[in-house]
């Protein structure tokens, strides 16, 4: 059964503040800096999350490394996380001493199955990434699936709503609430967002059992909106499916 929730609470020691102590670097730039402040309360609720599934030992592959990767390290490494990263490699934030192994892909195109040495994983992370691809997620999702344990092996896609209220409220006035695709092609912008259903289906489709589905507020609107998105969670702007894999 899917349970849609919001995150019952952070442990006090993964604040978003306590993330930006954590992760903060004086030679990060004014991009990077922005980015951590935005999206800490994404970070810190993303850790409460993943310690109901972090225990001694576990295997983690994060998917599009990043500041959640050093996040990750330093948080759970004394637990014996072993961490290994798929995707572009990101040494200034996620810097490779950090992960045991690194696979650098583009995530566009379908994994073989024999890119990975350390698999099976025991979960395996995509957060707000899938957004960023141009490819069907089926694609990605198929590859990842290849290296996730068939024993009770979690996925956790992390992503924005696409049927979130702001979105809703602006397409109201006429207004598209997705950007336009960048002229940068390493940073191309959003390619597609995705419904949480959207999201269900697929992950069953390639037979995963859909666990939970939690609608999270990190960038929570001002006034009557962020009530009104209190009130109705599927109204909220960010997406965590978390998959499980049972053969």
């Amino acid at each position: 059964m899917n349970k849609h929730s919001q995150s019952a609470g952070i442990t006090e020691s993964w604040t978003p503040a306590s993330v930006i102590n954590l992760l903060m670097r004086d030679w990060f730039n004014d991009g990077e800096k922005e980015y951590l402040r935005f999206h800490a309360q994404r970070i810190s609720e993303t850790l409460y999350k993943l310690d109901h599934f972090l225990q001694e030992g576990t295997r983690l592959l994060d998917v599009g490394p990043h500041m959640l990767t050093s996040a990750i390290y330093h948080i759970f490494s004394q637990r014996g996380v072993k961490i290994s990263t798929l995707g572009w490699a990101d040494h200034r934030l996620a810097p490779p001493e950090i992960t045991g192994e690194h696979v650098e892909w583009d995530l566009n195109k379908e994994l073989s199955g024999n890119e990975f040495r350390s698999a099976p994983f025991d979960v395996i992370v995509m957060a707000e990434t899938i957004e960023h691809l141009y490819s069907p997620p089926q694609i990605v999702l198929r590859g990842l699936l290849r290296f996730l344990s068939s024993h009770g092996g979690r996925m956790i896609i992390q992503t924005p709503n696409a049927a979130a209220l702001s979105k809703r409220y602006d397409l109201l006035f006429g207004r598209n609430p997705y950007e336009m695709l960048r002229e940068n092609a390493s940073n191309p912008g959003h390619f597609r967002e995705y419904t949480a259903e959207e999201l269900r289906q697929i992950g069953e489709a390639l037979g995963l059992v859909t666990e939970r589905i939690d609608f999270m507020n990190y960038w929570r609107s001002r006034g009557w909106r962020g009530h009104l998105e209190d009130f109705f969670p599927a109204l909220r702007n960010g997406i965590t499916v978390v998959f499980r894999y049972q053969k």
